[in-house]
């Protein structure tokens, strides 16, 4: 049992996880679609024409993390744009031209 979850059970509290999951938590959980909104954000930024859309800051050791660049990939997929690593997380560096390379037109974090 996560500690946590063992904290609030030992002190008969009730405990609700908030907008992300911790493994092996037994409590509740409620979070907004992660998922869909990454989803709803590219096709819109798409809608607008941007091709080059770039992630910021997505860390795939948090639930969110992993919601929301399953979301990015998946509306990037839907729209025949492939996933180019460089702009999955942008970083500062990232955002200016090197070795060719075009930057994002366009980016969410």
């Amino acid at each position: 049992m996560h500690p946590s979850s063992t904290l609030s059970h030992s002190l008969h509290l009730p405990c609700v996880l908030v907008s992300r999951t911790v493994p092996g938590a037994k409590v509740d959980y409620v979070s907004p679609d992660h998922r869909g909104g990454m989803i709803k954000a590219v096709d819109h930024l798409i809608k607008l024409g941007h091709t080059r859309i770039g992630m910021i800051g997505s860390n795939e050791n948090i639930s969110t993390g992993r919601d929301r660049f399953a979301g990015y990939r998946q509306a990037l997929a839907k729209h025949g744009i492939p996933l180019e690593p460089r702009r999955s997380s942008i970083r500062r560096r990232d955002a200016r031209r090197r070795n060719g390379t075009r930057p994002p037109t366009a980016g969410f974090a």
